[in-house]
């Protein structure tokens, strides 16, 4: 087996940090996970992590906006796929669906969006990330709304924060099937567009 690189072994190390501190936050929370507990669970010192990540804060932003990556990848996949005709409306239902097991990374963006309203030096890279994630949706919104061949009924980036206030709400109140309310707020807006 060839010998990795000096910037493989980092990646990989990076990757297991990542993975650890995913595991962690799903277990603990954002407040009762260490900078420790994700290097020892990754099989790392603290001092790999820093190499790493600036911040405990810093870790956890990057594992919420590869969760928020992968997520709207996959919703973008399948709106694309039914606007091309590979799929049906169906397909956006079964998406939904697949967001039952994400709770706790609603909850990690929650914690997150706490902690940058008390920390000056997070709230920004967090406002970022937030605007970010707002507008991507949004684009998802406006195209599932041109597939149905009604107007948008409100500003798009409106419909995201609901949307995200939707899911937060639902993670708050350890909803394990959200994904069912989800589906009719969405058929509810689109029928009255």
């Amino acid at each position: 087996m060839a010998k990795m690189s000096r910037e493989e072994s980092r990646g990989r190390t990076r990757e297991k940090l990542i993975d650890a501190a995913r595991q962690a936050v799903a277990e603990n929370g954002y407040d009762g996970t260490s900078i420790a507990d994700i290097a020892a669970r990754a099989g790392f010192t603290k001092g790999a992590l820093f190499s790493n990540f600036a911040s405990k804060e810093e870790i956890f932003l990057e594992v919420l906006r590869r969760h928020k990556a992968e997520e709207f990848a996959a919703f973008r996949a399948v709106v694309d796929a039914v606007k091309a005709g590979r799929a049906d409306a169906g397909a956006i239902d079964a998406y939904l669906a697949g967001l039952d097991g994400t709770a706790d990374l609603a909850r990690l963006d929650i914690e997150l969006r706490l902690h940058a309203g008390r920390s000056e030096t997070f709230a920004a890279a967090f406002a970022a990330f937030d605007g970010e994630t707002r507008q991507t949706l949004a684009g998802i919104i406006a195209d599932i709304h041109l597939l149905g061949g009604k107007p948008v009924p409100a500003d798009t980036e409106d419909l995201a924060l609901l949307f995200l206030g939707l899911i937060h709400g639902l993670a708050l109140h350890g909803d394990a099937n959200p994904s069912g309310k989800l589906k009719r707020v969405m058929d509810a807006i689109l029928k009255t567009a």
